[in-house]
């Protein structure tokens, strides 16, 4: 299950893209697996403020259910002098990101615009409902 949703940066953008992220998440996932929506809400909040902050003008996302993963990943029109550099480990909000996901990272794509991803486990009994194809990582 793929969705994608693009947005104009501003205050409000990481609330409206967690509502649309933990919607898609809920809808797709059985009820034994909803813990990973509230998960994925504070992953998307972080990515989504993250690329605010940097001073993005539009930001995308995209949030990609697997049978065992969920991908999530921002890409975002931040300045190239404000793409990411090495992941910071030592802040609060980077401890919880570590805590939360498997893998993490942030890359400025071909076309010079910031994509930052996270992946989160899933419980594959909660995605039986889940038509996938892709394998591990083809998002990053």
């Amino acid at each position: 299950m793929t969705v994608h949703r693009a947005f104009d940066a501003g205050t409000d953008t990481p609330a409206a893209a967690r509502r649309f992220g933990c919607a898609a998440v809920i809808a797709a996932l059985r009820p034994s697996g909803w813990d990973v929506a509230d998960d994925a809400e504070i992953v998307i909040s972080e990515l989504v403020t993250d690329a605010v902050r940097a001073g993005a003008h539009h930001v995308e996302l995209l949030v990609d259910l697997h049978h065992s993963r969920l991908e999530i990943s921002v890409t975002d029109d931040r300045a190239p002098d404000t793409s990411p550099g090495p992941l910071e480990t030592s802040t609060p909000s980077s401890q919880i990101m570590a805590a939360l996901t498997t893998h993490r990272g942030a890359r400025t794509g071909d076309d010079g615009r910031t994509i930052s991803w996270a992946e989160l486990e899933c419980d594959p009994l909660a995605t039986t409902l889940v038509d996938c194809t892709e394998t591990a990582g083809s998002r990053r």
